[in-house]
């Protein structure tokens, strides 16, 4: 199994907003509802995928009550740690007239030491029984800005590879603990190696570089460009689909879900980053944050993964 971990979840609102602008008054055409947080949105993607996941966290108060509800009615299992404060809310407004989107996040609920302490052991349980940890997401208030270090270490120590997906301070003290893998994208590779990555090229070479400091698999994406990936001693880069996005909010997410299930189920790091492209892909054309498993597979025909040797 797969153990997901979201230290900041949300409940996620995406409100279609027509033709929004700032200054003015809006009407939401409707609005949607669902539990969110990076690793929740990974966890949701694992389970449409097949693949036994838990996913576990941060929650409190009635957004959390409702949260953990609403994965129970979708099927995916959950053990969180219940806090004294309340989950946050985070808002997406969707434009589907002009293909924009806005996001407003609200910080995250402040986490007691005690609380953090009860994460940690939880981790530790589920690790000995789970192939990948992965640790997705921002750090709410009060947890220590080593978080997810520990949390390698933990899960590393109970035999669980472990993936980091996160950005800032706590990316900076997650890559230090060598988790087995890492997703960047060009912006946060670029804050790892102190340089701009940008072109293809640039992306490649930031890829290589973070694997000689780390010693395991790196990706680094570029958005519609694509991405470079060093996996052992292979090097890819991987172009997307063209697809007309509605909303890319989770994509990131699907991508890492899509990668974790294949390398779950022992296929190669060409297959694995193929399903995880599509798997992206297939996120952006819904409005909120999952995927449809027949567009993975047909979008997954469409995926170009070539080996890059120089």
């Amino acid at each position: 199994m797969i153990l997901t971990v979201t230290l900041n979840s949300a409940v996620d609102q995406t409100w279609i907003v027509p033709d929004f602008r700032i200054h003015a008054i809006h009407r939401s055409r409707r609005v949607i509802r669902q539990p969110g947080g990076k690793g929740v949105n990974v966890a949701r993607v694992l389970s449409a995928l097949g693949i036994n996941v838990c996913a576990t966290g941060f929650v409190g108060g009635q957004n959390g009550r409702w949260m953990t509800k609403a994965l129970e009615s979708d099927g995916i299992p959950s053990d969180f740690v219940w806090i004294g404060k309340e989950t946050r809310t985070c808002l997406t407004l969707l434009d589907l007239d002009h293909g924009t989107q806005t996001e407003v996040l609200e910080p995250g609920p402040t986490v007691s030491e005690a609380e953090w302490k009860q994460l940690v052991a939880k981790v530790a349980t589920w690790a000995e029984q789970s192939s990948f940890v992965a640790c997705s997401g921002s750090l709410p208030p009060g947890v220590p800005e080593n978080a997810y270090g520990e949390l390698i270490g933990v899960a590393r120590s109970r035999g669980a590879a472990v993936w980091l997906d996160t950005s800032g301070k706590a990316l900076q003290h997650g890559w230090s603990a060598r988790p087995d893998g890492i997703k960047v994208n060009q912006e946060e590779a670029g804050h790892l190696l102190g340089k701009v990555v940008s072109s293809r090229a640039e992306t490649i070479a930031a890829a290589r570089a973070l694997v000689r400091d780390i010693g395991q698999t790196v990706i680094v994406t570029a958005g519609s460009q694509g991405l470079a990936a060093v996996v052992g001693e292979e090097t890819f880069w991987v172009t997307p689909p063209t697809v007309q996005a509605v909303n890319p909010v989770g994509s990131g997410d699907a991508f890492l879900a899509g990668w974790l299930a294949a390398s779950h189920q022992k296929k190669s790091g060409e297959e694995a980053l193929a399903l995880a492209t599509a798997c992206a892909a297939a996120n952006v054309l819904r409005e909120t944050a999952g995927i449809e498993k027949q567009q993975v597979w047909a979008l997954l025909k469409e995926v170009r993964v070539e080996k890059v040797i120089d």
